[in-house]
């Protein structure tokens, strides 16, 4: 009856509220189950990820180490490497000063007794009157050999010190406006000796007028004398033939002979010094290689170049060009309305642009038309003759060399005034040239052995003409008299008195005052500058004019110029071209090897 009971009071509201609330539990389990194994799993990845990336990080930690360590021995060998370079730089310092002392000491030696002999033949046959009358034709014929060869000898000589001197990347040529087939001409005149007496036929083909050149007369006769010297020694028969044409705006200069040959493997270093080819002629194996290579340094001072065409067993051809003049000279006497002026449509369609240089140096003029060869160089002597050309001319820049005397502010002011409204650029500065030799040693002319006639009278003609007392001092009595011999003018006498030693001619300056002293700095018993200090410091004798004659020469420029740079232009600077200027001069002080 109980269970009937129970049976009948069970409704089924009682049974759907307990499954409904089962069921949505059991979905809300599940829900939470599946976010809870989603999370798991993101878990899970993010671990795997995380441990990946540990691994990757351990061996890039392990690399960097690896490469850390290998930066430190290649910075220790760095260092050592740079020690070493030190050592190396320091050691080829020492051996590059060891050479110039050895080519000063060569240049020394030899020069002075060449300068006798050249200069004794040079006085008997220029002046043969001082040997009792006029020699003999067959007498000046020999003496003419003699003095020519003797020249060609002291060129010979100072090929070692030409060497150091262009190593040390200086060189001084004397340059000027040249006849091409004049310096030609001597080279072969002096040549035609050597290349004949060995059997060869020496032959020309030059035209009847070649472009002028800007160039050192000396220096290209060096060079045409070595390419025969050359030819020579490497040719058994035939002949050499020498010839130049005009070709654009250059002129090319050519020895050809029909010798040996060169090899192909040689070609490239032909013109390195030291460098000789293998001559199976050996009776003519002579030389020291360094012909071609001074020849070539020589040309490229030229602003020209220097190459060679040969074939083995058929001959070589050594050419060479040169630049037309592009230098002109204004001297003291050519009027500036001679002076052609240059239009603008002339320097629109690729000219060179026009710089007006003024300087007295000779020199320092063909070291700047040298090193700056896109320019176009007109050269005046001084300041006072730089507003006419100027107005003329209008150069784009004026540069004013300040080594030679010091500026007239006057005259420039007048120059700035007259360019007021131009773009001309006026720079101020000192150049190198014999200028600073002279200044050194705080004298009144500079002259380098070989002295020759010519040159030791264009220096005493800057004196007065009323100077005739002149004490030449020198260790070597023939050159005391070949001085005397040269000064022994009967147009102009000078009284000439002498002295071998330093406390000699200090001893000869207080008995008999001299008015020039012609000095050589190598003395036996003290340092020619020591003679030049006690005269300088005496108030009684410093207007004695001293003139250094000398065989050491100057070719380690360690003595630098002191005197400042000025750049200005007479319409103002804008900012923008003074940081133009800016720039560009530290990128000249801070670029290496300069």
């Amino acid at each position: 009856l109980m269970a009937h009971t129970l049976n009948t009071d069970l409704r089924p509201s009682d049974i759907f509220t307990p499954m409904t609330t089962l069921t949505l539990t059991t979905i809300a389990i599940f829900i939470s189950t599946k976010n809870l194994r989603t999370t798991l799993d993101w878990t899970i990845n993010g671990y795997e990820e995380a441990h990946k990336n540990e691994l990757i990080a351990r061996e890039h930690k392990a690399r960097l180490e690896q490469v850390l360590k290998q930066l430190d021995t290649t910075l220790a060998k760095l260092q050592r490497s740079n020690v070493m370079l030190v050592q190396t730089r320091n050691q080829a310092d020492e051996a590059r000063k060891l050479k110039q002392q050895f080519a000063q000491t060569i240049s020394h030696e030899l020069r002075t007794p060449l300068n006798l002999i050249a200069g004794f033949t040079e006085t008997m046959i220029k002046s043969p009157e001082y040997y009792g009358g006029s020699l003999p034709p067959a007498y000046l014929r020999d003496l003419s050999v003699v003095y020519r060869n003797a020249a060609h000898l002291q060129d010979l000589v100072n090929d070692v010190l030409d060497l150091a001197r262009l190593e040390s990347a200086y060189m001084s040529l004397e340059s000027e406006e040249l006849d091409l087939l004049t310096v030609i001409d001597d080279a072969i005149s002096t040549a035609r000796q050597l290349v004949e007496g060995r059997g060869l036929v020496l032959r020309t083909h030059l035209p009847d007028q070649l472009p002028s050149i800007w160039g050192d007369a000396v220096r290209l006769k060096q060079v045409i004398l070595n390419l025969l010297n050359n030819a020579a020694r490497f040719t058994e028969d035939g002949e050499i033939v020498v010839s130049a044409a005009p070709q654009d705006s250059e002129v090319i200069v050519m020895v050809s002979d029909t010798g040996i040959g060169i090899p192909t493997k040689n070609m490239a270093d032909i013109f390195e010094s030291f460098r000789q080819l293998e001559n199976p002629m050996q009776r003519r194996n002579e030389g020291a290689g360094l012909g071609l290579a001074i020849s070539k340094q020589l040309i490229n001072l030229h602003g020209g170049k220097i190459w060679v065409e040969s074939e083995v067993g058929v001959g070589s051809v050594f050419s060479f060009s040169l630049p037309v003049s592009q230098v002109e000279t204004l001297l003291h006497d050519t009027p500036i309305s001679d002076v052609v002026p240059l239009d603008e449509s002339t320097l629109k369609h690729n000219q060179p642009q026009v710089v007006l240089l003024v300087t007295r140096s000779p020199s320092a003029a063909a070291l700047v038309s040298r090193s700056l060869s896109d320019f176009r160089f007109l050269v005046v002597p001084e300041l006072a003759q730089v507003q006419r050309a100027a107005m003329q001319i209008m150069p784009q820049a004026i540069i004013i060399d300040t080594s030679t005397e010091p500026i007239d502010q006057t005259a420039l002011q007048a120059v700035i005034q007259a360019l007021q409204t131009s773009q001309t650029v006026i720079i101020t500065c000192p150049l190198p040239g014999e200028e600073p030799l002279r200044q050194r040693f705080a004298v009144d002319g500079y002259l380098i052995k070989p002295i020759t006639y010519e040159n030791l009278w264009d220096v005493l003609r800057q004196f007065s003409d009323t100077l005739n007392n002149v004490l030449v001092v020198d260790r070597d009595p023939d050159f005391v008299r070949l001085i005397e011999r040269m000064l022994s003018n009967p147009v102009r006498h000078y009284q000439i008195t002498y002295a071998y030693t330093g406390c000699e001619a200090l001893e000869m300056v207080k008995r008999n005052r001299p008015e020039i002293i012609l000095l050589d700095l190598n003395l036996p018993d003290m340092d020619g500058q020591q003679v030049i200090q006690h005269i300088q410091n005496n108030e009684n004798l410093r207007d004695i004019r001293i003139v250094i004659i000398t065989a050491y020469e100057e070719i380690d420029h360690s003595n630098l110029l002191t005197l400042p740079m000025c750049i200005s232009k007479p319409s103002g600077l804008k900012p923008s071209e003074i940081m133009r200027w800016l720039q560009t001069t530290l990128n000249g002080l801070f670029t290496p090897n300069q």
